[in-house]
């Protein structure tokens, strides 16, 4: 185990953006059109990822309803709410977001989780951000 883990798990804090947002799944192929629209988004927070298989953005319901008609196939999933973790994490920490999962796991609680340049991120049903947040207030007591 990462020394630094216990320390980090201990002293866990979270934040859970106001903002709602939908989980969006287009063809491959519509990736180009995707990017382009991406582009044009003012939202704060946002996710794009490209993938051969599929193409899924993670954006502000508000602004998908801009967007989705360019989408008449889309696969999409809301609300979500994102847990964002407001500490820049070492580039080599190991077990941060398994000890996360596992603790989300244990309560039943299924997430999206986005990792950044040095602060990581949940995506989970809005339904499920009562349990989400008691699991992390215990896994922050059991650190």
């Amino acid at each position: 185990m990462d020394p630094r883990l216990p320390g980090l798990l201990r002293d866990l804090q979270w934040v859970v953006r106001s903002e709602r947002f939908v989980l969006v799944g287009v063809a491959a192929h519509e990736s180009v059109v995707a990017l382009r629209l991406f582009g044009g988004l003012q939202g704060a927070f946002r996710q794009l990822i490209i993938a051969p298989e599929v193409t899924t953005l993670l954006i502000d319901e508000r602004e998908w309803r801009g967007i989705a008609p360019a989408f008449t196939r889309a696969r999409i999933e809301q609300p979500y709410r994102v847990i964002s973790i407001p500490i820049d994490l070492p580039a080599d920490l190991t077990g941060f977001m398994a000890a996360l999962a596992s603790a989300l796991a244990e309560a039943n609680v299924p997430i999206v989780p986005i990792g950044a340049f040095v602060r990581d991120h949940i995506a989970i049903r809005e339904a499920d951000l009562p349990r989400a947040e008691a699991a992390l207030a215990a896994l922050r007591g059991r650190a």
